[in-house]
């Protein structure tokens, strides 16, 4: 929900993929896309504590496995062996928890260290040493709207809450109503925007917001 696909690259391969176009109408697709694209992301920072659950949030029969800084002390199958696509950031040290039914993961969430540059939309952020950024939060479909999504996030916000304070923070499209309401449930503030740009299909760097506070 944090990684937001390049939507400049999904929208011209839908285009392609639509079959044979008019010359006119492929000359205009490659024209409008070499003009300016910009997206705007809102920056949520982690709260200073989780706020209770509600009466009417559901209760989710899932087991969670902290990775690396993440595994809690005593916990078992924190080395679990993990979808390939995400075996790699586990290796290289990224921190995450994964949701689990049964033996089966059906939904992760990494956080991951600065610095480093951050492929967001039509474009990049460069994020700083010292900050921490909550991304690639999936849940699988066949458990969406069974509310593992936020149990995932409230899992993932109270072992990072455990850890001594970092500056973490998660980048969520302005339009993204459902991921902006699940942080806003569990006490994450709105602490600045980012402006995302590409030209000529080359995604610019924007810099994380300097007013930021944490």
């Amino acid at each position: 929900m944090i990684m937001v696909p390049d939507v400049c690259e999904r929208a011209w391969r839908s285009y392609q993929s639509g079959g044979a176009r008019s010359l006119l109408g492929k000359a205009a697709a490659r024209a409008a896309r070499t003009i300016w694209r910009q997206e705007k992301y809102i920056v949520y920072a982690l709260p200073a504590e989780v706020l209770p659950r509600t009466a009417a949030e559901k209760t989710v029969d899932i087991a969670f496995v902290g990775v690396n800084r993440l595994c809690w002390e005593g916990e078992e199958r924190c080395s679990l062996k993990l979808p390939a696509q995400y075996q790699g950031f586990a290796s290289s040290g990224q921190d995450g928890v994964v949701a689990l039914r049964g033996n089966y993961p059906v939904g992760w969430v990494w956080v991951k260290r600065g610095p480093y540059v951050e492929p967001t939309g039509c474009g990049r952020i460069a994020l700083g040493p010292g900050l921490q950024v909550i991304q690639f939060f999936e849940v699988a479909p066949e458990v969406r709207g069974q509310g593992v999504g936020q149990e995932l996030l409230r899992e993932l916000t109270q072992r990072l809450l455990s850890l001594p304070r970092e500056p973490t923070i998660a980048f969520v499209g302005e339009h993204n109503t459902f991921s902006r309401r699940s942080f806003e449930r569990l006490n994450y503030s709105q602490n600045g925007q980012v402006v995302v740009r590409a030209f000529w299909g080359k995604g610019l760097i924007s810099a994380a917001p300097a007013v930021l506070s944490y």
